[in-house]
């Protein structure tokens, strides 16, 4: 158990507030949408807290935002418009 006397207020809640997010990121391979909801916060809430907490550098690598597909030029009537039938 710590020692509580040798350890401000401030300093333990950070201290928990920074295992509670490495342990939800982590549990949630690194996607910080499903960390947040299970921390039942805002995704925008859990990104300040990782900000603030000065989390950033030692987060899982985990995929951020959806995978792109490759981009790929538009041939007559592939990009979903009828094409030109004269």
């Amino acid at each position: 158990m710590m020692n509580f006397r040798a350890f401000p207020m401030h300093e333990a809640v950070s201290a928990f507030k920074r295992s509670l997010v490495l342990e939800a990121l982590t549990a949630n391979g690194g996607n910080r949408s499903r960390a947040a909801l299970a921390l039942k916060i805002e995704r925008t809430s859990l990104l300040r807290l990782i900000r603030e907490l000065g989390l950033s550098d030692s987060l899982p690598n985990g995929r951020r935002g959806r995978p792109r597909s490759p981009s790929k030029p538009y041939g007559p009537g592939e990009n979903g418009s009828a094409a030109n039938v004269s």
